[in-house]
């Protein structure tokens, strides 16, 4: 423990090992859950479990939605036959957070990368110019981004999830549909309608409603409050989402092939 908080295992690229956490034999948490002998055990350790993993200032909505689940799934007098089927439940919750985490620890890194370049470019040219021109670069760039509806990785501030975080986190909920909490702090949930998979975002900050939605529609077909864009193209994403003030619901049908494509990489164990 560091500072009150876990000292958990690191990846090469100096994020937390989410896999190792959750999953090593010997004291992972997800192998501590299944040897949970009651409906008390289960619930108690599942609780603490899902308490120590959301103790920052923010959490409180998400810790909210999860602690619901655990009580519907695995309450503490739960009769003894219904706690094989409830610790397999309870165990795919929290693997979905295991995911989020991992889905969240890629982005962060590609974030980096991202930035890292961008300074290094930006550098690049003031040594070639040989002065600064900082105000007027940021605002050409903020100007030619705004035009593509990606402005967002400009005004998101440092610590702040990023958009990327929640399109990451709605693709990965193709495979684990059951109800859960995004880094919003609103909900995702997916099910099937007439063959075709349907994600369904809850509680998107209206402030990203443009961003998360364009990236979406690239792979699939999105309503923004029930409505579906008149064109693709930014300005009629940007009048959907401006429709109305509050948090936006978008609701995203993805291509087939791409669903193909999700499924396949996550039976292969791969989350990039």
């Amino acid at each position: 423990m560091t500072d009150g908080k876990p000292a958990w295992p690191k990846t090469a690229d100096g994020t937390t090992d989410w896999e190792t956490v959750f999953e090593h034999p010997s004291n992972g948490l997800l192998p501590l859950v299944a040897e949970a002998r009651s409906a008390r055990a289960l619930h108690g350790s599942a609780v603490a479990i899902v308490r120590m993993l959301h103790t920052r200032e923010g959490d409180e909505a998400v810790t909210k939605v999860l602690l619901a689940d655990l009580d519907r799934l695995a309450p503490p007098d739960l009769p003894a036959e219904k706690l094989a089927e409830a610790r397999e439940s309870v165990i795919e919750v929290l693997r979905g957070i295991k995911r989020r985490r991992v889905l969240k620890a890629k982005a962060y890194v590609r974030k980096k990368a991202r930035m890292a370049a961008r300074g290094g470019k930006l550098a690049e040219r003031r040594q070639r110019q040989g002065r600064t021109r900082t105000a007027g670069w940021v605002a050409a760039a903020l100007a030619t981004v705004a035009l593509l509806g990606l402005a967002s990785w400009l005004v998101t501030r440092e610590g702040e999830p990023d958009p990327e975080w929640l399109v990451d986190e709605i693709v990965a909920t193709i495979v684990t549909p059951t109800p859960h909490a995004h880094v919003f702090g609103g909900t995702l949930s997916a099910r099937t309608v007439d063959g075709r998979v349907r994600v369904t975002a809850q509680g998107v900050p209206r402030g990203m409603c443009l961003d998360v939605a364009w990236r979406l529609t690239f792979n699939g077909v999105v309503e923004i409050d029930g409505r579906i864009p008149e064109r693709v193209n930014v300005a009629s994403f940007t009048r959907t989402c401006d429709r109305t003030d509050g948090p936006a619901e978008l609701r995203w049908t993805p291509f087939d092939g791409f669903v193909d494509d999700v499924r396949r990489r996550h039976a292969d164990g791969r989350n990039d």
